[in-house]
């Protein structure tokens, strides 16, 4: 939850001071970006059902909330989709010894 918000706001402005950004910086960036989306929405998750739901104690949504919510949490797919980058990133260029300018 906040952990993961305040690590990856930290990542974002690690990566954003960098004055020459390379393709590990992006992709680190734009991960934490997803990660910061889907850690905000998990955190706020169960106060967006609608109240109408009986067996909720903090239900306070409504039907847009909970769509809402719904939406930033499928959004959150994203971090898994750029760490899969990541990993082909780290595979062709440790691995294959290909250049980042290649890649690029």
């Amino acid at each position: 939850g906040m952990l993961s918000c305040v690590c990856s706001w930290w990542i974002i402005a690690l990566a954003l001071m960098r004055p020459k950004r390379k393709t590990f910086h992006r992709l680190l960036l734009l991960m934490s970006a997803f990660d910061i989306v889907s850690s905000f929405a998990w955190m706020i998750q169960p106060f967006m059902i609608p109240k109408t739901e009986e067996d909720r104690i903090w239900a306070v949504g409504n039907e847009r909330t909970c769509s809402a919510i719904g939406f930033f949490s499928q959004l959150g797919f994203g971090t898994v989709f750029y760490n899969g980058c990541l990993n082909t990133f780290y595979l062709l260029t440790i691995r294959f010894r290909m250049d980042e300018k290649k890649l690029a």
